[in-house]
């Protein structure tokens, strides 16, 4: 997966990441006064992950076609789909979308099909009583903006920290205790995203 310097700017990237970006792969400060030739030049998503991380790697797949990283997305979903299945036991709706998606990039189903399903699993998270399941509503509200954006990621980051600490026994969010562990649940997350992004990067697909 490609891009362009100038199609990572034009999606208005953070400064921090944007600087680290430049810096690292172009060698220049000016970061705001790029030449014509600096902004055309091509770079990686891989070449992304490795200059600033697997959260600016996954910011940057916006600039890729949904179907290129639909997949990814499927993968992660599915990798906390437990978290909504053990509080929602019987409710295929997040499931039934993380199938569609692989379906949709195979062809076998339409666009029109997958917004359907998309449009349940969004429901399955507004019906969940959200202060008492706080791991499986934003699992599912990930699940179903995975359809738009790869900020669906980092929702799904979020609920399995959240489930980490509540398994943990952590009854307040403000403990420093609960709080120490929800980063560390969160980071171990991350980690498993970066080794599906991997996997799907090593597959050498194109943009």
């Amino acid at each position: 997966m490609k891009t362009t310097f100038a199609e990572i700017y034009s999606f208005d990237p953070c400064g921090r990441g944007w600087v680290t970006l430049c810096t690292n792969k172009l060698g220049t400060e000016l970061h705001d006064d790029l030449t014509e030739e600096q902004l055309e030049k091509e770079i990686s998503i891989l070449e992304i992950l490795e200059s600033n991380g697997i959260k600016h790697a996954v910011w940057a797949l916006r600039t890729q076609d949904y179907r290129n990283y639909c997949l990814f997305l499927a993968d992660v979903a599915e990798s906390v789909l437990h978290l909504f299945e053990k509080k929602f036991p019987g409710d295929m709706r997040v499931r039934n979308l993380i199938s569609g998606m692989r379906r949709w990039h195979a062809g076998e189903i339409s666009d029109e099909q997958l917004d359907v399903l998309r449009i349940a699993a969004y429901d399955a998270a507004y019906y969940a009583d959200a202060a008492y399941y706080a791991a499986a509503a934003y699992y599912a509200d990930a699940v179903a903006a995975a359809y738009y954006a790869a900020d669906a990621v980092a929702a799904a980051a979020n609920a399995a920290a959240y489930a980490a600490a509540s398994a943990a026994g952590y009854a307040d969010a403000a403990d420093a205790s609960a709080a120490a562990y929800y980063v560390s649940a969160r980071r171990e997350q991350w980690q498993k995203i970066e080794m599906l992004l991997r996997k799907h990067l090593g597959k050498g697909d194109e943009r």
